[in-house]
């Protein structure tokens, strides 16, 4: 993906991107089939390892991989597992059909 400019912001190896987080200082990227985040210089800062898109708010994400759900930071360190039940984990139950 390429800028205004003609800049590369999204390197070609990846599927789709977004920006993402409060700062925008974070890329959500797919590639094979899996998500990850890299930074605006295009360094991968959390491995394409996750089953859906990761949007951090407040310096979180949900995470979801291979039926687990928990919560990550910025950095992919674990924050602590999410509450299956809460209205909007259902939603991604029915949407992925990961429970």
């Amino acid at each position: 993906c390429i800028n205004e400019n003609g800049d590369e912001i999204i390197p070609f190896e990846y599927q789709e991107g977004e920006i993402n987080g409060d700062d925008n200082a974070l890329i959500s990227v797919k590639k094979n089939g899996k998500w990850g985040c890299i930074n605006l210089k295009g360094a991968e800062i959390i491995p394409c390892i996750y089953d859906d898109k990761l949007f951090f708010s407040k310096g979180e994400s949900l995470a979801l991989k291979r039926k687990s759900c928990y919560y990550i930071n910025e950095s992919n360190q674990y924050l602590r597992d999410c509450d299956t039940e809460s209205p909007s984990i259902s939603a991604l139950r029915v949407k992925n059909r990961l429970f």
